[in-house]
């Protein structure tokens, strides 16, 4: 079998990681013009109670009202992003190494002081509830929603990040500040600097800024329960029907089967040359585009496969893609396949590193999930993991999360 994370304890860590004022800082210097910082915020969709539905993402959009920071990040010719997701939502930029000293500190401002003006607020509730009506008219969308949705049924991954229409109506500008207060602190916080970073400075910004608050434990979103479900919709907007099959996988508590399950999805789509796309779309020429993935989270996240088909093709689709998971259980897998979706996946994670702003949102993901073994020794232990695994690894994680009691199958029809 392949090693667990454990086989790295006794290397020294390669990213530097520390508490300053009750924030986890990694930093990780590179050879770079730039600097670039990545905030993870314990504050998502999936702690939010019934009531708080969508706070997680207003919120993040009431951190920039009233404020230059966009303005403050492209006269240096930087870039910015932020995100809300069912797990965290984080802050990002990239910048001159030279303008980190005053970014960093303006964007700490920003999260620990918003302006919670009453008068933004009412417009920017305007803004999110429009979201929330331009994203029901997307049909790639309310697919993929609608798999979530099935998929995990109660528990609060099913919901929508952007929260439901009436509830995000009601929300007042108490309750955001109330939410805000509740996770916005330095110990739900996480903060990854890579790039051309002075440490000693880093820590400097992080201690002066970020104040010491104290810590609510955020709410827990509850077990999952797997569960075999089935859906057919009818959509106006659709030309070619959708199918999506969602399998629940494992969560951040066990990364090394998220990999394996990464590696699992290289041999079925990672090119045009993997399993699926050749025989699919190639061969068959049943499916116009096949895509998928899998995202590991605090909870088991789903390991996805969707296409994009004439309706008539849909059911054999489907059987074609179980039979192959099917052979995969079984082991059906030659050397040569698995050796090319190793390199692939370690290339392009390999590639991915060399970005400091990919390297600083996959440090900062990845210690908020916990797998600090992973970002400890990042240069290493991916590939390390990755590399070592054979047939029955494989044939093992296709037994274990790929079988039919955990499968949801969403099928998306044009209007007949």
């Amino acid at each position: 079998m392949y090693p667990h994370g454990s086989s790295a304890i006794d290397r020294p860590p390669v990213t530097h990681q520390e508490y300053c004022g009750g924030v986890t800082l990694i930093c990780q210097p590179m050879v770079s013009a730039s600097a670039s910082v990545d905030i993870w915020i314990g504050a998502g969709s999936a702690i939010e109670t019934e009531e708080e539905q969508g706070s997680a993402h207003f919120l993040e959009h009431m951190i920039f009202r009233g404020t230059e920071f966009d303005y403050l990040i492209e006269s240096q010719g930087g870039v910015s992003n932020a995100a809300t997701s069912l797990d965290y939502t984080h802050f990002s930029f990239t910048v001159p190494a030279a303008g980190l000293a005053t970014t960093l500190p303006y964007l700490a401002h920003m999260l620990s002081q918003p302006r919670f003006d009453p008068e933004d607020f009412e417009q920017e509730k305007l803004v999110v509830l429009e979201e929330i009506n331009y994203c029901y008219d997307d049909p790639e969308w309310v697919c993929h929603q609608l798999l979530q949705q099935t998929a995990y049924n109660a528990h609060n991954y099913g919901r929508s990040v952007l929260g439901a229409y009436p509830v995000v109506a009601k929300l007042t500008l108490a309750d955001l500040q109330k939410f805000h207060r509740r996770h916005y602190t330095p110990a739900n916080m996480t903060i990854a600097c890579t790039g051309a970073i002075d440490i000693a400075l880093v820590r400097s910004l992080v201690a002066e800024n970020f104040l010491q608050l104290p810590y609510h434990p955020p709410l827990q979103a509850g077990i999952i329960f797997p569960k075999a479900n089935r859906c057919v919709k009818y959509l106006p907007q659709l030309h070619h029907a959708r199918l999506l099959m969602g399998w629940l996988g494992t969560s951040a508590e066990r990364w090394e089967d998220g990999l394996g399950l990464d590696l699992i999805a290289t041999l079925l789509w990672g090119g045009r040359s993997s399993r699926l796309v050749h025989e699919l779309r190639e061969d068959y020429q049943w499916v116009h585009d096949l895509d998928g993935g899998f995202a590991l989270q605090k909870y088991p996240g789903l390991f996805t496969i969707s296409a994009t088909l004439e309706p008539e093709y849909v059911e054999r689709t489907e059987s074609h893609i179980l039979r192959t998971l099917s052979h995969m259980a079984r082991g059906k897998i030659s050397p040569q396949e698995l050796a090319k979706a190793k390199r692939s996946l370690c290339n392009s994670f390999i590639f991915a590193m060399e970005c400091p702003a990919r390297l600083a949102s996959f440090l900062g993901y990845h210690t908020m999930l916990g797998c600090h073994d992973l970002c400890n020794h990042w240069t290493t232990v991916y590939n390390e993991v990755v590399m070592s695994m054979e047939i029955a690894d494989l044939q093992y994680l296709a037994q274990r999360y790929l079988s039919p009691d955990r499968l949801t199958v969403i099928t998306c029809l044009p209007h007949p």
